[in-house]
């Protein structure tokens, strides 16, 4: 079969910057493997991007056949999600149309869709979304002070999982909030080379989270603080923030009495290891559409305890993987630390057959059923 040409539309999240800065987080992490296994499997991926520098070159090639294009919208400079106003949206539009043709593209959050589909349908191919944050699924999962959501991303993402070809979602507890289209489900996949067990045995607790409100650390260290002090795991906390972010930290941390080490943003082989060392990872975000870092926790031989809520009720199979804490109670949190930190023989049976769950979801078989639905696409009659 000849190397069909992807195109991968990430318009707010560049795949050039470190992960934890910025916007590149989970959905950076997924488009990273999801293209590598489709380039392994004979495909060609562009990812594309807006440029965010004017000295930017216009495509950076990461490995034969896998390349980052950057699209100019009239703003070169790196903008928050909410100062992608509609003009530049219509810009990075344009430039896209105007630039190199694809087989299909697939567009990964509301804001790349409402850009990309209209290129998609003039070019008569097919338009894949994937949305990474759904914002009927987080609009009920939001922290305290949260703002209101946009009510135009309601209407476009609506309008997206109505008029494109197919939806991918990434849990269950997402897909069921997608009311309108043709909407399948395929988990994440984890690299299960890097996140392998192995590691020194520690005895600290890991978040591997951005220091954002949602993520939940607040309640992590209130938990902590629940805890007998000569009890009381160590927190470590592997994820980048302003200084405006980690000052919040670092504050509540100190007003609850509980040590915790920032260990800022770490690159994929430090975080791997951090993780593999690490007795339990915790995950007590307010919402996740999936939540890889309990998926690559499990591959990494380590039990995971988390909330809850969102499609973390996917990636953690509870009893199997780790543990689910069903309120955002630090009494209940802390009590599911303590269960395991007192159980030794439990921690390891959980990471042991964590690791066979994390098979499920290694990331060649999730490109392999990615790219099986984009060949029932590209076979379908034209898209118009």
């Amino acid at each position: 079969m000849t190397a069909r040409r992807i195109a991968l539309v990430a318009l707010h999240s560049s795949p050039l910057e470190p992960v934890g800065s910025g916007e590149a987080g989970g959905m950076t992490i997924y488009l990273l493997t999801l293209a590598r296994a489709l380039v392994r499997a004979g495909e060609r991926v562009d990812l594309i991007t807006r440029r965010t520098d004017p000295n930017d070159p216009a495509v950076v090639e990461l490995e034969p056949g896998l390349r980052v294009r950057l699209i100019d919208d009239g703003d070169p400079r790196y903008l928050d999600k909410p100062d992608l106003l509609p003009p530049l949206i219509e810009a990075f539009s344009r430039e896209l149309a105007a630039g190199e043709r694809y087989d299909l593209i697939h567009s990964h959050y509301w804001y790349s869709g409402m850009a990309a589909l209209p290129v998609a349908r003039a070019w008569g191919v097919p338009h894949v979304q994937t949305f990474h944050t759904l914002a009927a699924l987080t609009a009920t999962l939001r922290p305290p002070g949260a703002g209101p959501q946009e009510p135009e991303r309601f209407r476009g993402e609506a309008w997206l999982a109505r008029e494109s070809d197919l939806v991918i979602s990434l849990s269950r507890a997402e897909a069921a909030q997608i009311t309108e289209g043709n909407v399948r489900v395929v988990a994440p996949g984890v690299d299960r080379e890097l996140f392998h067990p192995g590691g020194p045995a520690g005895d600290y607790l890991l978040i591997a989270a951005r220091l954002r409100t949602v993520k939940g650390i607040d309640l992590a260290i209130d938990a902590l603080a629940h805890i007998p002090v000569d009890e009381r795991p160590e927190l470590r906390i592997a994820g980048g923030g302003t200084p405006t972010h980690r000052r919040r930290i670092t504050d509540h941390a100190a007003a609850a009495g509980v040590d915790i080490r920032l260990l800022g943003s770490l690159d994929r082989e430090h975080l791997a290891a951090a993780m593999r060392s690490a007795a339990i990872v915790l995950i007590p975000s307010y919402s996740e559409t999936f939540g890889l870092v309990a998926t690559e926790g499990a591959a990494s031989g380590v039990p995971v305890i988390a909330s809850r809520a969102g499609g973390l009720q996917d990636a953690v199979r509870e009893g199997v993987s780790g543990l689910l804490v069903d309120e955002r109670s630090p009494e209940l949190w802390a009590e599911a630390i303590m269960s395991l930190m007192n159980d030794p023989e439990r921690r390891r049976e959980l990471g042991q057959r964590g690791r066979e769950y994390s098979a499920e979801t290694d990331s060649r078989v999730a490109a392999a059923r990615v790219r099986e639905l984009y060949t029932e696409l590209i076979a379908a009659p034209a898209h118009d």
